[in-house]
């Protein structure tokens, strides 16, 4: 007996189509592209963690192993106030990403994907945690932008067969250490992986560098640039997106 999906997927359009195929047979063509678009998060990242150390709160929303730590001395300190304080920013993380899962499905990078939709809601989060810094209200700031954090994080995904996460290095730093292992044992490089993995390290570091050299002088209002620059780049995605798929409904045949 044939059981039949009450909701079965729509099927997908011939201009759709056309555009996987064309990124399935140019996907190392295109290379290139994923990797300055991972290193450029990177450095988004970077800037963000770095304003949230600088804060009054000094906070780190980009990654949440060290909120976990200090959640666990408020639990054992019986600081009831900092364990709501950072409970709801982990629950903030994870929601950002539950938010990048539900519009991205599954974690191939696929560049019919609205990515771009994704970086333009991350660029309004990081405005409204700029707002609350400046209002002097970095508790609510910490929120936005670990919101905005974990929605980036879930974004990105598999490149060349390597996992990555742009807001947080212990992943990458592990993947480069066993790249360099097995490169010492004589094994074949994986210069894909490894210069995706570098990339992603030096776009945090950049990211880092560039905002502790801005900070001093403008505070957390440099996260002003940095949400312009993703909404630029989310809306530069839409519109070649539609170009790219535009063209190639086009073709004959």
């Amino acid at each position: 007996m044939l059981l039949l999906s009450p909701n079965p997927p729509k099927p997908i359009g011939p201009a759709l189509k056309a555009f996987l195929h064309w990124l399935m047979v140019n996907r190392w063509k295109y290379y290139p592209a994923a990797l300055l678009g991972a290193v450029f998060l990177a450095g988004i990242a970077g800037a963000v963690n770095l304003v949230g150390l600088l804060s009054v709160s000094r906070a780190a929303t980009s990654h949440m192993t060290g909120t976990v730590t200090t959640l666990s001395i408020a639990i054992a300190d019986a600081t009831f106030s900092e364990v709501q304080r950072l409970s709801i920013l982990l629950l903030a993380f994870c929601s950002g990403a539950m938010v990048s899962g539900f519009a991205t499905g599954s974690s191939r990078l696929d560049f019919r994907k609205r990515y771009g939709f994704l970086m333009l809601i991350e660029g309004a989060l990081l405005l409204i945690g700029e707002q609350f810094y400046a209002t002097a209200r970095p508790v609510y700031a910490e929120w936005f932008t670990a919101i905005a954090c974990g929605l980036q994080n879930g974004m990105v995904t598999t490149i060349s067969g390597a996992i990555v996460r742009t807001t947080h290095l212990t992943g990458i730093v592990t993947d480069l250490g066993v790249q360099f292992g097995r490169i010492l044992r004589g094994e074949e490089w994986q210069l894909r992986r490894l210069l995706l993995h570098a990339g992603i390290f030096l776009g945090f570091l950049a990211g880092g560098v560039l905002g502790a050299l801005a900070y001093p002088d403008y505070g957390p209002r440099i996260l002003i640039p940095v949400s312009v620059l993703l909404l630029c780049v989310g809306c530069a995605y839409f519109l070649l997106r539609s170009y790219f798929i535009g063209r190639l409904s086009r073709r004959p045949g």
